[in-house]
């Protein structure tokens, strides 16, 4: 992420920021300051932000989609706007979409930005999705450059995103059946499917399960693979 100078400006707007990594926390801090965001406030857990906010009173909730273990940031969202209705929210992860951390999401709630992590390159598309989130557009901005979305495309039915993730996982076609309650012949149809959707090739030399847990890694963001 860079920390350059934006013309687009967050002062005299208040940012709850939360992402359990604290080089993310203070990178984006850094970020926040350079775009006129002076009041900053950073959480490192779901019970923290909620704590924070009640006396805080954010404009603006920057919040990690993947917090850990427990809620994640769709449900620490959805708990903020309960508590402020008027609480803008980005959404900001490493996954291209909220839909790959798991097809039993809620949805995002409403009027939210998603950002992909590797997109913020400059404070221009922080301040836009800030204020994108708040109803703000400035014409100047740049909203229309495919790295912000408040309607994250899904290329994949729910049981296709389990599938695809479980294999990344490590787990056989029988042990994914036992968990989602289908047949093998389910999980191979799918399996089938996920190949042509992500337009892989699969020849005899590459293992698939292979291939697709690289897709995998990629759609998430995860540059730890193990292939």
């Amino acid at each position: 992420m860079l920390s350059e100078h934006s013309p687009l400006s967050l002062g005299g707007l208040k940012v709850l920021l939360v992402d359990d990594d604290p080089f993310t926390r203070t990178s984006l801090t850094a970020l926040l300051h350079s775009i006129g965001c002076q009041e900053v406030e950073q959480c490192h857990s779901v019970s923290m932000a909620m704590s924070v906010h009640k006396t805080f009173q954010a404009n603006i909730a920057v919040v990690d989609l993947d917090l850990g273990e427990g809620p994640n940031g769709i449900d620490l969202s959805l708990a903020l706007r309960q508590e402020s209705p008027h609480l803008g929210i980005v959404m900001l992860s490493s996954y291209e979409s909220p839909q790959y951390l798991g097809s039993s999401q809620p949805d995002l709630p409403a009027g939210t930005v998603y950002l992909v992590k590797r997109d913020v390159s400059s404070g221009d598309v922080l301040a836009s999705a800030c204020l994108a989130s708040i109803g703000v557009v400035n014409e100047s901005s740049d909203l229309d450059n495919g790295s912000i979305s408040t309607r994250p495309q899904h290329k994949f039915s729910a049981i296709q995103v389990d599938i695809l993730r479980l294999i990344a996982n490590g787990l056989s076609n029988s042990e994914i059946a036992e968990r989602l309650y289908v047949s093998e012949r389910t999980v191979e149809k799918n399996i089938a499917k996920l190949i042509k959707i992500l337009h892989l090739q699969v020849e005899k030399s590459h293992n698939q399960r292979v291939v697709l847990t690289r897709a995998y890694f990629e759609l998430s963001g995860i540059k730890d693979s193990p292939f």
